[in-house]
């Protein structure tokens, strides 16, 4: 299974702002379809745009996609300050977002932080929910439940993930919800398939971010 880093909440990390925000490398991922809007409403606009409806109904707390400006993105940009010096110093990619216990503010983290990296440069950011119990990913960013996902690519080996992941069109990054949970959670999560799935998602994204 790919090895990876864990990124802590930024109210148990204090980061100084850097000076200077280093350009995020291209990225290499698979080459996007059109994209379609998850409420069914016709075609989406163009990767990295946004539409005011979709930022009105998400949670204030997800600063660097409905208040970019402000001093709690500013954060989170400072954060991938870390993680782009981390890349080009080591290649790290793949980052885990966790913490001892629910509630702490993982899942508004790991958006966040998916929501800078897309905002740097042309770096391709997939967002991973490996929250297979609570699909919490998926509840603050309003995805359908009937779309299919990590839990599906795990049980079925002919599902391939540039297909089953989807563009958020208002973060500007990638989302790979949870799906339909056919089995137990841990059960998935012992799969020798999680480990492949993660390799791929390493060598398509220059940045991906697990929750």
């Amino acid at each position: 299974m790919t090895d990876f880093p864990r990124v802590l909440e930024p109210r148990r990390q204090r980061l100084a702002t850097p000076a200077a925000e280093p350009a995020a490398p291209r990225g290499v991922g698979p080459a996007r379809e059109p994209a379609v809007d998850p409420r069914g409403l016709g075609e989406r606009p163009s990767h990295g745009s946004s539409t005011p409806a979709r930022r009105e109904a998400l949670d204030e707390r997800l600063v660097s996609l409905v208040s970019p400006h402000s001093h709690g993105a500013e954060q989170y940009r400072a954060l991938r300050h870390l993680v782009d010096e981390a890349h080009r110093a080591a290649g790290v990619s793949v980052l885990a977002v966790s913490s001892p216990d629910v509630g702490e503010g993982k899942t508004t983290t790991a958006i966040n932080l998916a929501g800078a990296l897309a905002r740097s440069g042309d770096a391709r950011v997939l967002l991973v929910d490996l929250d297979l119990r609570r699909g919490t990913v998926g509840h603050q960013l309003r995805l359908p439940a009937e779309r299919a996902g990590l839990a599906d690519l795990i049980v079925d080996s002919e599902r391939v993930l540039s297909t089953v992941a989807q563009p958020w069109t208002p973060g500007g990054f990638d989302v790979l919800g949870v799906g339909r949970v056919t089995a137990a959670p841990w059960d998935l999560m012992k799969l020798p398939r999680l480990g492949e799935v993660l390799d791929e998602a390493r060598h398509a994204w220059d940045f991906v971010v697990l929750d």
